[in-house]
């Protein structure tokens, strides 16, 4: 029996490259954020649903211009020592495969 497995897509690594200034990017910060109206927190559906609000506000927010998920770019930490450098925030894409 063959399985298609989708790859997964981390909204937390995209949310804080989108919002990098939110401080913190927990659902409840991202729905208050977003104007996201959700009675049914922590259940599974209204989660789903929740992350596909989040997801599709990045996509069309990245679309128009507004928003950007590329990996910051590597700085000097101090001017003058270029040795010491930032790394930038890898984005993480699974797939499972049995």
């Amino acid at each position: 029996m063959d399985f298609n497995y989708n790859i997964a897509i981390d909204t937390y690594q995209f949310a804080q490259r989108a919002w990098p200034n939110l401080g913190r990017w927990c659902m409840e910060d991202l729905r208050d954020l977003l104007d996201i109206q959700n009675d049914d927190a922590h259940r599974v559906l209204a989660d789903c649903e929740d992350e596909m609000a989040v997801y599709n506000a990045i996509r069309n927010g990245v679309k128009s211009g507004e928003l950007s998920v590329e990996p910051p770019r590597r700085r000097a930490s101090r001017p003058g020592n270029p040795g010491n450098l930032v790394p930038a925030l890898p984005v993480v894409f699974l797939r499972y495969r049995p």
